[in-house]
């Protein structure tokens, strides 16, 4: 009999009442060298798409084409790593139960 794993399921959240990014957060993300598929990464990620005069993006898009999970997002907060910029996205992003969004594809090796 093959034994089936239980699903994990994102409990109820809400963000810190007193957030505020982590001090010299952008300068933070540029030095640092985070692993793979993990809330570090899609931070600098994030700032990188953001600040670097190569990509440019605005807030919408760089957020929008991130595709944070909802774990990510909640890791995240819990370190002080969400600009205050994406706060509202990050926290709605966040509290997203869907399956949807705890899925994330990871770009193909090219």
């Amino acid at each position: 009999m093959a034994v089936r794993k239980k699903a994990r399921t994102l409990k109820q959240w809400e963000p810190p009442p007193d957030y505020r990014e982590k001090p010299g957060l952008k300068g933070f993300l540029k030095n640092l060298s985070p692993r793979m598929n993990t809330a570090e990464m899609d931070m600098v990620i994030y700032c990188d798409w953001r600040t670097r005069p190569f990509w440019q993006k605005d807030v919408d898009r760089a957020w929008r084409e991130l595709g944070m999970t909802p774990l990510h997002a909640r890791d995240a907060f819990e370190k002080r790593l969400i600009f205050m910029e994406i706060f509202d996205q990050a926290v709605t992003r966040a509290k997203d139960r869907t399956k949807r969004a705890r899925q994330r594809a990871m770009p193909a090796k090219g």
